[in-house]
């Protein structure tokens, strides 16, 4: 068994250290000079379920690598998803965020403990946030990764169940996270890819988890998939997954990367890997 997936035990005499203290063991722990790190952080457009009375933390971490002998993305390949990966477009492709996502993944291999100990405060401290501006709090722990996060236990209990107020949601590649995360009311959407079985595309629609499909031109109406017509819902409006229409396409826009160092590759061969697929495609 991977050390990431099995229980771990909390190190209660983390609670009692102070956030700097914290902070010190985590630099200690990957070896790197101190200085001031989080596990939560949000995007443009998490901002936009600000709107709609959402204070949303997501925890970026290195994508399509593995370590500790689980892959971060064990679809990525397959999926065709890793060069034009949102992980690599915009800031986030800058050296600093990159670096913050592996420092991130570092921590929660070497000490899930610790780990656990300052998510737990940061996810304390936006509840808290949340109750100040009378925001209700969503939490997404696969922001650029795609970890099955229903197998790893703190104290014989997930971080949806340490935290069971926070609307906890996902997106996965995985049929199989797709199912467990189902099985645990946790919402999850199936972002599709061209390799995908269709008869699991339906499965999943019939169990009511929605699958995300990025389209190069505009959103259609509805998508035609295994002879069924399924409706599209705009994606684009904001993240929170858990307030769609079940058994739906979310449609989102394919943003074209541009601060990629192979950006107009990427952009022209992101259809042909599957990543992505036109308005008027069947899928059969």
């Amino acid at each position: 068994m991977s050390v990431l997936y099995k229980n771990h035990v909390i190190d209660r005499n983390y609670s009692g250290l102070s956030k700097k203290a914290l902070l010190t063991l985590w630099a200690d722990r990957i070896g790197k000079p101190f200085r001031p790190r989080y596990l939560l952080s949000d995007s443009v457009k998490v901002i936009k379920g600000e709107k709609i009375g959402y204070l949303t933390g997501v925890c970026y971490m290195s994508n399509a690598v593995k370590i500790a002998g689980v892959a971060t993305c064990s679809h990525a390949v397959k999926a065709g998803c890793v060069e034009p990966c949102l992980a690599m477009s915009g800031h986030m492709s800058l050296a600093g965020a990159v670096e913050a996502r592996a420092d991130r993944l570092s921590l929660l291999i070497k000490d899930t403990a610790l780990f656990f100990e300052i998510l737990s405060r940061e996810l304390k401290a936006l509840e808290k946030a949340a109750k100040r501006k009378r925001f209700k709090v969503a939490g997404r722990l696969n922001g650029t990764t795609d970890l099955d996060w229903t197998r790893i236990t703190f104290n014989g209990a997930t971080i949806f169940e340490h935290f069971p107020r926070i609307t906890w949601y996902d997106y996965t590649k995985n049929p199989k996270i797709a199912q467990a995360y189902s099985d645990r009311g946790v919402s999850v959407t199936f972002s599709y890819y061209k390799k995908a079985a269709t008869a699991d595309l339906l499965h999943l629609l019939d169990r009511g988890v929605n699958i995300a499909i990025a389209y190069r031109d505009t959103l259609p109406i509805t998508q035609s998939i295994g002879g069924r017509s399924v409706e599209v819902i705009n994606g684009d409006l904001h993240d929170l997954r858990f307030l769609d229409k079940k058994g739906a396409i979310v449609g989102l826009k394919y943003k074209n990367q541009t601060m990629h160092k192979k950006a107009a590759e990427v952009n022209a061969t992101a259809h042909e890997s599957g990543f992505i697929i036109f308005s008027n495609s069947v899928i059969n």
